[in-house]
C-alpha cells in the first residue's frame, strides 16, 4: 500500500515549496515535545514525506510511481553543494546564527581588550553642563603637559571621564550619569577629581576629598578639599562652552590603606605631584 505523503502533510499535490515548509514546520511543532509513541511515528511520517516532497527529483519520482527508491550512501555524497546547504541551513539556521553572533561578540571583546588604553592619568571630571568632544580632547592634551610617561610606552596620555550631572534630576540621562558616578566611585581606579563649582556638591557632601591644603599654591576652597585651577595653559584653545572656573581634588584615602597597598600610595603620590605642577 502506497503511503499519500501529501496527505500526511495535509495540502493539496500541486503545492509549492513555501506551502510545504509551512505546513512541515506545523505539524513538527504539534508533535516533537509529545511523549507518545504514536505521536513519534507520527513524526517519522511527517518527516519521511517532507524529505520526498521538498526534494524536486524525489517528487518527480513520487509523483510519477506513488514510490521513491532511496538512494544509497553513495548517491547522497554525490548530492549537489546547493541542495546539502539548503537543509542543513533549514535544520540548523537558528543555531548557525547564534554561534556566528556569540564568534563576533568574542573577536570585538578580545580586540577591545588588546588594543584599550592603559592611560598616564584618569581623570573624572563632573560638570554642570555637557562638554562638547572637541573640548574635551584639547583639554586632555593641555593637561598631558603636566604628566609623564609613567606606562613607560613613550607617548603620555591622559583619559578624562567627563559626567555632566548637572541637568534635570528626573532626566534619563542625567539620571544615567549619576549612576555612572556612583560606579566610578565604588571600583575606585580613578583618584583625581576635577569639577566646576556648581557640581562641586556631589564631592563635598559625600565626604570624598583629601585635604590638600598643603600643596596648594592657589585659591583654597571647601576646607582645604578642593583647589581652584588657575592656570591659563590648561584652558588654551578651549571653546567659550567650556566653563571658566575649574577645581581640583584628590580621592580621601585611610593612610594605613595607602601603607599597605605601595601600587595605590604610588598613583597617589604621583596624582599630588601633578597637582602641584597644574597650579
Amino acid at each position: 500500500m502506497n503511503i499519500n505523503y501529501y496527505e500526511i502533510l495535509g495540502i493539496h499535490k500541486d503545492s509549492n515549496e513555501k506551502v510545504i515548509n509551512i505546513a512541515y514546520r506545523e505539524l513538527v511543532k504539534k508533535y516533537e515535545n509529545s511523549n507518545n509513541p504514536d505521536d513519534l511515528e507520527k513524526l517519522k511520517e511527517i518527516d519521511k514525506a517532507y524529505l520526498v516532497l521538498i526534494n524536486a527529483e524525489k517528487r518527480a519520482e513520487y509523483n510519477k510511481n506513488g514510490f521513491v527508491i532511496e538512494k544509497n550512501d553513495k548517491d547522497k555524497k554525490n548530492e549537489p553543494p546547493k541542495k546539502k546547504w539548503q537543509n542543513f541551513w533549514y535544520y540548523f539556521k537558528w543555531h548557525t546564527i547564534a554561534s556566528t553572533f556569540f564568534i563576533i561578540v568574542l573577536i570585538i571583546t578580545i580586540r577591545s581588550c588588546a588594543t584599550k588604553i592603559n592611560p598616564d592619568l584618569k581623570i573624572l571630571f563632573l560638570s554642570s553642563t555637557y562638554i562638547s568632544e572637541a573640548d574635551i580632547n584639547i583639554f586632555q592634551k593641555n593637561i598631558s603637559l603636566y604628566v609623564d610617561d609613567y606606562t613607560t610606552n613613550n607617548k603620555v596620555e591622559t583619559e578624562i571621564n567627563n559626567l555632566p550631572i548637572g541637568g534635570d534630576a528626573n532626566n534619563q540621562m542625567t539620571m544615567a550619569y549619576n549612576q555612572k558616578f556612583v560606579a566610578e566611585v565604588s571600583l575606585g581606579e580613578i583618584i583625581f577629581y576635577m569639577c566646576d563649582e556648581k557640581s562641586s556638591a556631589k564631592f563635598l557632601d559625600n565626604n570624598m576629598l583629601s585635604d590638600i591644603s598643603n600643596i596648594s599654591k592657589n585659591e583654597i576652597a571647601y576646607d582645604g578639599k578642593l583647589i581652584k585651577l588657575s592656570n591659563a595653559k590648561i584652558f588654551e584653545g578651549l571653546s567659550n562652552q567650556f566653563p571658566k572656573e575649574l577645581y581640583i581634588g584628590i580621592r580621601l584615602y585611610n593612610e594605613k590603606d595607602l601603607e599597605k597597598d605601595k601600587a595605590k600610595k604610588l598613583k597617589y603620590d604621583r596624582v599630588m605631584e601633578i597637582i602641584k605642577k597644574m597650579q
